[in-house]
């Protein structure tokens, strides 16, 4: 069941209103949330009060005031930032436009002949350091990430694809441009190794591997985003506002942070100094991946509102979700394709089966304690290779979770274990480069996949994208 918001009733809006970049339009007032988007759906509620409940009020925390008028006002909004730079490729065409792209963020802008002065503005703010950075204090909140127990990973990994499935803007978004069915072995890879990288301590250095994907990751964002806009109408965007919104990229790069938020309901409790610590964190993160800066949270406490009105804002699945449960299933079987070739093809498909099981069990049971059976239920509804019994699962899950997060907990307290920590992470959460080589060379054998992140360079014209296939009626 879906709850309207207590907005009021109002006009019918004109693209006059509110398509515009807020960037350049700084004293305009701000624009409502899309009616397509004015509901609070109760599918969320569980999650919230999971993850926020220890913090906040989460009802009161969604209270319409300026800090929530300020998202609805982002749903509206592609990446300010990178506005120009999608033009410049509609204009001048990926082939002449992502070489310097690339050229720019690889060895400088002032190795560019000529640079287009769109280039130049964009790299040159997304490599500045702001003034409001905090390096020790992000480095804090990264490591405090890095080191969330094996069970909350395991949620978040199943979270991720809940998300993606479940919400109503993001599943519409990855199901209408077709890179799950048609590429999802390269889609799945390229995202997990950038979350891989994000969690390394060279995340603020432009040089480095990870800060470089992470802002291809978010170009690759803004040009599906003009794409899914063309594709999609004008009559959607009055509805819905922009396809892959800034609020929206607000939540997707805070993410993987949800680690901490769950050992801390979990028992390894986490201090207001902590949440303060991966709320700097997070704000650099968005600052890479799009988020605007007017939408950072200045404290641990406004990242926890935030990310509550956010969730609150997820809305229903669109009538792509089951197609995407079952591109999960494709990277299993381009790894025992391309690892096990001597396997008999009925015994690779059994082996893969297996594997989704295991990944159901591992991943998507421990959803039950944050969303609900049913929801999970829904979730992997016409996947018949993720369905286990999770209520035995979930529950096992609950058990050996609290047990790993109040163990963690003790341990974090032993004098000499944050220096010890320091050490050990001063690179990354071990394994980190392991696992990156391992997708690198997987991807090489597999079909010789590059993880450039340039699915969408030529995307912007909409062509080839499906229909939002948005949900018009909440379930009940």
């Amino acid at each position: 069941m879906s709850t309207p918001s207590k907005a009021t009733r109002r006009a019918p809006l004109t693209l006059a209103d509110v398509d515009f970049n807020r960037r350049e339009h700084e004293d305009r007032p701000l624009r409502p949330i899309p009616p397509g988007r004015d509901l609070f759906a109760d599918r969320w509620r569980p999650s919230r009060e999971y993850l926020f409940g220890p913090w906040t009020d989460i009802d009161q925390a969604t209270e319409p005031d300026d800090f929530t008028r300020l998202r609805d006002d982002m749903f509206w909004q592609a990446d300010e930032r990178v506005i120009p730079v999608v033009d410049l490729f509609d204009r001048a065409g990926s082939a002449t436009v992502r070489p310097m792209f690339e050229q720019a963020l690889t060895g400088g802008i002032d190795t560019v002949a000529d640079a287009p002065p769109e280039l130049v503005e964009f790299l040159g703010y997304v490599t500045e350091r702001p003034s409001w950075l905090d390096i020790k204090a992000a480095n804090r909140g990264r490591l405090l990430a890095s080191t969330a127990s094996f069970s909350a990973q395991r949620l978040v990994i199943g979270w991720a694809l809940f998300e993606t499935a479940m919400t109503s803007d993001i599943s519409a978004a990855t199901g209408a441009t077709g890179r799950f069915k048609r590429d999802s072995v390269r889609r799945y890879a390229e995202t997990l190794r950038m979350f891989a990288l994000a969690m390394k301590p060279d995340i603020y250095d432009p040089r480095t591997e990870v800060f470089q994907t992470i802002v291809r990751v978010r170009l690759m964002h803004a040009l599906a985003s003009r794409g899914l806009r063309r594709a999609w109408g004008d009559d959607h965007y009055l509805r819905f506002g922009e396809p892959i919104a800034a609020t929206s990229l607000l939540g997707f790069g805070n993410g993987p942070l949800l680690t901490r938020l769950v050992d801390h309901r979990l028992g390894r409790r986490l201090s207001a100094r902590d949440l303060d610590d991966i709320a700097m964190f997070a704000g650099w993160f968005g600052h890479l991946i799009g988020a605007p800066e007017r939408l950072r949270a200045r404290d641990g406490g406004e990242m926890i509102r935030s990310l509550n009105y956010i969730f609150s804002r997820g809305g229903d699945p669109s009538g792509w979700r089951e197609e995407l449960m079952h591109t999960v299933r494709q990277p299993l079987d381009a790894v025992a394709e391309t690892y096990l070739p001597w396997f008999p093809g009925p015994a690779r498909s059994l082996l893969s089966t297996a594997i989704c099981k295991g990944f159901a069990a591992s991943a998507i049971a421990p959803l039950v304690p944050v969303f609900g059976l049913d929801e999970v239920r829904e979730f992997v509804a016409g996947a018949p290779e993720f369905d286990v019994p999770y209520r035995v699962h979930s529950e096992l899950f609950r058990q050996t979770a609290v047990l790993n997060a109040r163990a963690l907990g003790l341990r974090d307290r032993l004098p000499g274990v944050q220096l010890a920590r320091r050490v050990l992470y001063r690179n990354g959460p071990p394994g980190t480069d392991q696992l990156v080589d391992a997708m690198s060379s997987f991807a090489k054998r597999y079909h010789d996949i590059a993880m450039a992140y340039t699915h969408h360079d030529d995307s912007t014209s909409g062509g080839g994208f499906g229909p939002p296939r948005l949900a018009t009626t909440s379930r009940r």
